[in-house]
């Protein structure tokens, strides 16, 4: 991702990394300036934090939230070893640094590593991958 803060601004006026000085309403030239509320620092703030992460390598995008739908590859163990598509819901999402998991409402848990090869989040990515398994 390109990098939108930058860091020479962090110690400035806070409107600087706003650019909407012509418009804004909130007394950015006055005394004190957008440290009376404004919410553009902030934003501008988390943000650098985000973008910071994601320098060092340390930030972790997940391949889908709570509450997504989600299609997983399931065999059945009829002597066939039959495989079918099942669609479930993501209940929690476990991050330890060392099994990642993702946990669905029947409680079973996938590894993160398992998404895009028995995990899918749309039927149709499931369906293809369970034509490449025959």
């Amino acid at each position: 991702m390109e990098r939108l803060t930058n860091k020479a601004w962090r110690n400035l006026d806070p409107w600087e990394c706003c650019g909407q000085d012509n418009y804004c309403k909130r007394g950015c030239h006055d005394d004190g300036g957008c440290n009376k509320g404004c919410i553009v620092p902030k934003i501008y703030d988390e943000l650098a934090v985000y973008e910071d992460a994601e320098e060092h390598g340390r930030l972790f995008v997940l391949p889908c939230k709570v509450g997504d739908t989600i299609y997983y590859i399931k065999t059945l163990q009829n002597g066939a070893d039959t495989k079918v598509i099942v669609q479930d819901t993501v209940k929690r999402i476990i991050l330890d640094g060392i099994y990642n998991q993702i946990v669905i409402s029947n409680g079973h848990a996938f590894m993160m590593c398992d998404f895009n090869r028995l995990l899918f989040l749309s039927r149709e990515e499931a369906e293809k991958a369970l034509e490449g398994m025959k």
